[in-house]
């Protein structure tokens, strides 16, 4: 009896935790659905492949020319771009679905950019990947998939007070949670930035493609 209300206080526990979490699941579960076609979406579709070659081909050139404020400020500002068009949609009653086919668009590139250096560069695309591009990458994919999460349920809760009149936010208060937690992000998109032009000012001498 005991181990069976353990079972069932188990159980219930991951239900909770799921169903509180139901939207960060989905918006992972997207992501990762964004990878998968991206990385073969590369081969197959050439304007995917045009647009990949080109980033990758600026990617190396501005490491292996830029200082690391350059690199820095590029990396950084690529990241607040993305948080900002979170921001926007979000505010939206429509963020409920643009914000998630935003960040499925973010896996196919993030898919695709590593697909395609593996192809590449072979060994040292592998290298690659794991030493310069991965790294603040793995940081800002968390923040995407965080952002999302705020993004959904602030345009979630516009929805519900433009759909019900019985259903009352203080919206105002909503508001300014959701600016506070994309500044938070937006302190991370920082991290992640440090953290590539370090990476990368320290290895890419390593890397002669």
């Amino acid at each position: 009896m005991q181990r069976g209300r353990v079972l069932n206080l188990s159980r219930l526990k991951l239900t909770g935790f799921l169903l509180e979490n139901k939207i960060l699941i989905i918006s992972l579960f997207l992501f990762i659905l964004g990878i998968i076609f991206g990385t073969s979406a590369v081969f197959d579709y050439s304007k995917i492949n045009d647009f990949t070659k080109t980033f990758v081909t600026d990617f190396i050139q501005l490491r292996n020319n830029a200082v690391f404020f350059k690199i820095f400020l590029s990396s950084f500002l690529r990241s607040v771009m993305t948080l900002l068009i979170f921001l926007i949609f979000g505010t939206s009653i429509f963020g409920v679905v643009t914000v998630p086919l935003t960040l499925t668009v973010c896996g196919v590139f993030y898919g695709s950019i590593v697909s395609y250096i593996y192809s590449e560069f072979a060994l040292k695309g592998i290298a690659f990947n794991a030493v310069i591009f991965l790294p603040s990458s793995i940081i800002f994919i968390i923040v995407l998939l965080l952002a999302c999460r705020e993004a959904v349920n602030f345009s979630l809760k516009i929805s519900s007070l433009t759909v019900s009149k019985s259903v009352s936010y203080n919206i105002s208060n909503q508001f300014k949670r959701f600016l506070i937690m994309l500044l938070i992000f937006v302190g991370f998109s920082l991290v992640s930035a440090l953290v590539d032009a370090t990476v990368s000012s320290a290895f890419i001498k390593y890397f002669n493609f």
